[in-house]
């Protein structure tokens, strides 16, 4: 899957296949592999390994990873405890809670929050 395609499918889970900012924001807020492990969730970390062929510490570090960007959860009393956010928690924009340089993030959310958000109420109203 190409990165273009796979961000878009990100984008897809939380309802904005249509956004051509929400993309970029996914590109700012996780590497490829954190995406690709995304695109697959929920699963178990077992079915993670399994499908990467990646030892489970490189695995486990990574769903660390994106536990503290908000974007992954454990759903206790399920089949397949990691599940992925349903929407993009904007918690990872604080250095602290990411690891990583915000700059990017906050120059690709501006647009989101005033071209695109202000849509998103009259889409949902029935």
């Amino acid at each position: 899957m190409s990165q273009q395609d796979l961000y878009g499918e990100l984008s897809k889970k939380v309802g904005t296949e249509n956004s051509h900012i929400v993309p970029e924001i996914w590109k700012t807020v996780c590497t490829l592999e954190e995406a690709e492990i995304l695109n697959v969730l929920p699963a178990t970390l077992e079915e993670l390994i399994q499908r990467f062929g990646t030892p489970q510490k490189d695995i486990s570090h990574m769903i660390q990873i994106l536990f503290h960007k908000g974007l992954v959860f454990e759903a206790t009393g399920r089949e397949r405890p990691l599940t992925a956010c349903q929407g993009i928690s904007f918690s990872f924009m604080t250095p602290r809670r990411s690891g990583r340089s915000t700059a990017g993030a906050h120059g690709t959310l501006a647009p989101y929050m005033e071209e695109e958000y202000p849509q998103v109420p009259a889409a949902l109203s029935p």
